[in-house]
C-alpha cells in the first residue's frame, strides 16, 4: 500500500470539501470562458496555455458523464463527420486524426493575431478523439482522469 493513493484522495475531500467530477466539470469550463475572454486572473495567454487546458477540460467533461459527456460526444462528432469513415478525403484512422488536432492546437501561430477560439475549439475536439485513438493518446487520456478521480474521490 502507497500513500500516494491516501494522499491524492484525501486531497479533493479535505482542502476544497466534498468534489464531483461535474463539480470539477464546471469550475474548468467556467476557468475556460474566462480565458477564452482574456480574463486578467485566469491567465490563459498563450496558445499552448489555452491548447492544454482545454485538452485538460474535454478529457474531464468526457469523464464526468451526464450533459458535459453529451457535448463531449456532439464535439467528438465533427472531427469524425469531417475526416472518419464516409468522409471526402477517406479513413485516415483515428491516430492520424489525433495527431491532426494536436499539430492544428500547437503549431499554428494563434498568438500572432491574438486569436483564443481556435486553440481551445482544437483542443476539446482533440479532447474527444485522443482516448479513442488508442496507444500513447489513451495512455495521455487516463493518466488525466485518475488524477481527478483521485481529487474527487472517485465521485
Amino acid at each position: 500500500m502507497t500513500l500516494t493513493p491516501l494522499a491524492a484522495g484525501s486531497l479533493g475531500h479535505s482542502l476544497i470539501g466534498p468534489a464531483t467530477l461535474s463539480g470539477i466539470s464546471l469550475i474548468l469550463g467556467f476557468a475556460l470562458v474566462l480565458g477564452l475572454r482574456g480574463n486578467k486572473r485566469v491567465r490563459l495567454d498563450g496558445q499552448d496555455r489555452l491548447g492544454i487546458f482545454s485538452l485538460v477540460t474535454g478529457t474531464i467533461w468526457s469523464a464526468a458523464g451526464g450533459s458535459w459527456a453529451d457535448f463531449m460526444s456532439d464535439v467528438h462528432s465533427v472531427p469524425q463527420g469531417m475526416l472518419g469513415a464516409g468522409s471526402p478525403i477517406g479513413n485516415p484512422g483515428k491516430g492520424v486524426v489525433a495527431i491532426l488536432l494536436l499539430m492544428s492546437t500547437f503549431l499554428p501561430d494563434w498568438d500572432k493575431k491574438p486569436r483564443r477560439f481556435p486553440p481551445i475549439f482544437f483542443g476539446l475536439t482533440g479532447a474527444s478523439v485522443l482516448a479513442d485513438a488508442g496507444g500513447i493518446w489513451a495512455t495521455a487520456v487516463n493518466i488525466v482522469r485518475v488524477i481527478a478521480s483521485a481529487i474527487t474521490g472517485g465521485a
